[in-house]
């Protein structure tokens, strides 16, 4: 629960713009240019909680800046 508060505080529409001009979406603030879910997906609660479920379960929390402050 701490990685999606540090993320996005818990706001499923959450948009963040990184100095790279790349997006990042929704509760788990996924990258829209590395992570090809879609931003219906990512803008999503379920759909995207899902997906990082799945991330994490595959070892890749390395993929959340937060984590590193959460973990």
């Amino acid at each position: 629960y701490d990685l999606v508060d540090c993320e996005s505080t818990w706001n499923p529409q959450a948009k963040n713009t990184n100095t790279n001009g790349t997006v990042d979406l929704g509760l788990w603030q996924i990258s829209q240019h590395w992570h090809k879910i879609g931003a219906d997906c990512s803008l999503d609660a379920q759909c995207s909680t899902a997906y990082a479920i799945s991330l994490l379960k595959a070892g890749k929390t390395h993929l959340w800046a937060c984590y590193r402050i959460v973990r």
